[in-house]
């Protein structure tokens, strides 16, 4: 398949919950494109029947919008700011990327594909936001709050729901010191869980995040 995650990309973006950066095995750049300088290492292997790909290519995140927190954020892309304009209104534009990524894409004999991506570079921009957002275009004009460089994980199961057997899974993780725009620094944490059960029904979407001044 040419898109690994274009089916985790389609439900979690009409979930108006998940934006990602989706990782292709054949690379293609569209008209218009902006990619990174460097075109991502890909590495590809079987293990027990299964096809497993390694890459450098990070899977970005756009979520947030809790009342409980009034925050936004975006994570992956090198200038996540910049990318708000890069990827609005059409979010299949790849933004230059962080660098440092590691990803693993496993292709089970089953057809599920399951994604797992780390890096300790990532930049990551956080806005005052209140709502379900659905798209880049939500933030632009947003209050920033913060920027930074943080630790950050994702953990994807069946990401090319519907096609792949099962329910999609996908856990992001962000950790970090940020700067506050309004001046000092603070403890970031951002998280996401959503799970789609296989008949399409939202299991849960729960994303937040939390800024701590130090």
């Amino acid at each position: 398949m040419s898109q690994t995650a274009s089916g985790a990309h389609a439900a979690a973006t009409a979930l108006g919950a998940a934006l990602l950066f989706v990782a292709c095995t054949d690379h293609p750049t569209a008209p218009g494109t902006t990619e990174n300088a460097q075109t991502p290492a890909l590495a590809a292997a079987s293990s027990g029947g299964a096809q497993v790909v390694r890459t450098d290519f990070p899977f970005g995140f756009l979520g947030g919008g809790d009342p409980r927190d009034n925050l936004a954020f975006f994570v992956g892309p090198l200038d996540p700011v910049a990318a708000l304009v890069i990827k609005c209104p059409n979010p299949s534009i790849i933004a230059p990327v962080s660098p440092g990524a590691r990803a693993q894409i496993v292709t089970a004999p089953s057809g599920q594909v399951n994604i797992h991506a780390i890096t300790r570079q990532a930049h990551i921009a956080v806005w005052q936001f209140t709502g379900v957002i659905t798209s880049t275009c939500e933030l632009i004009g947003a209050p920033l709050v913060a920027t930074g460089v943080v630790l950050y994980t994702v953990e994807i199961t069946n990401a090319d729901f519907p096609a792949g057997p099962g329910a999609f899974h996908e856990h992001i993780d962000a950790v970090g010191t940020v700067d506050l725009t309004s001046g000092g620094q603070a403890r970031l944490h951002a998280t996401a869980r959503i799970l789609v059960l296989p008949d399409g029904t939202l299991g849960f979407d729960e994303e937040r995040i939390s800024l701590t001044p130090l």
